[in-house]
């Protein structure tokens, strides 16, 4: 069984996000990766859907949400908002429950203004 890198990706329609995210998609190991990306509406989920990225609706201000999807990734880009330092909390703490629980060190990628 192959075991695939769960990325998380907030801010993938944005300025920054609309480039990283097709870097992913066309990685030589793109087929390893499973990316799942945080997106305000339905229209935009389901763009990204068309590329086999699973999608979040809602925003980096749902904390809980945040934390749940980061607690279950192993790698997070972090860019929607850099100085969201609330949402950048709740995606540290999910990390934090994703290290406690597996022992395997998360990765975050945030970018700074």
């Amino acid at each position: 069984m192959v075991t695939k890198t769960k990325i998380l990706l907030t801010g993938a329609a944005g300025y920054i996000g609309s480039s990283v995210l097709p870097c992913l998609l066309t990685h030589p190991e793109a087929r390893s990766f499973d990316i799942t990306a945080l997106v305000r509406n339905g229209e935009k989920a389901k763009l990204l859907e068309s590329f086999s990225v699973k999608t979040i609706i809602g925003s980096i201000s749902d904390f809980e949400e945040v934390e749940a999807a980061a607690a279950s990734s192993d790698v997070v880009f972090s860019i929607a908002d850099c100085d969201g330092v609330p949402a950048t909390q709740a995606i540290m703490k999910g990390l934090q429950k994703m290290h406690v629980e597996t022992g395997t060190a998360p990765v975050i990628i945030h970018t700074v203004c």
